[in-house]
């Protein structure tokens, strides 16, 4: 069954909610290919890209993606079994720092993170 980006995001904003994760629309005013989301949680940031599934960043969105994740995490999702996933490590983790944070999501979703020409 075909599944929009629509549906994805509604199932991360409605996570979200019931997660207690302050989660707010990203509205680009001069730089093109942000991301989609900010989500806000235990004072992490995390990007999110929202796609259709099986569809992949534009370029300049990987530039961003990559570019962001100098500062903060962020990454495309383009499933509802990435969102619960993404949703579920973050309310579980005991991460104390950004940098374990950072490393457990880069460990669980590196596809999602790194540009496939780009991975080790």
């Amino acid at each position: 069954r075909f599944m929009r980006e629509e549906t994805v995001e509604k199932h991360l904003i409605d996570l979200c909610k019931a997660n207690d994760i302050y989660i707010m629309k990203v509205v680009p005013t001069v730089t093109n290919g942000l991301p989609d989301r900010l989500l806000l949680y235990k004072g992490f940031a995390i990007f999110v890209e929202l796609k259709q599934p099986d569809e992949r960043p534009r370029v300049k969105q990987w530039h961003e993606i990559k570019k962001l994740n100098k500062y903060a995490t962020a990454m495309y999702i383009d499933t509802i079994e990435l969102v619960d996933e993404l949703i579920q490590t973050l309310t579980t983790c005991n991460c104390k720092t950004y940098n374990s944070l950072h490393k457990l999501l880069l460990n669980k979703f590196k596809d999602q993170m790194i540009k496939p020409s780009e991975r080790k």
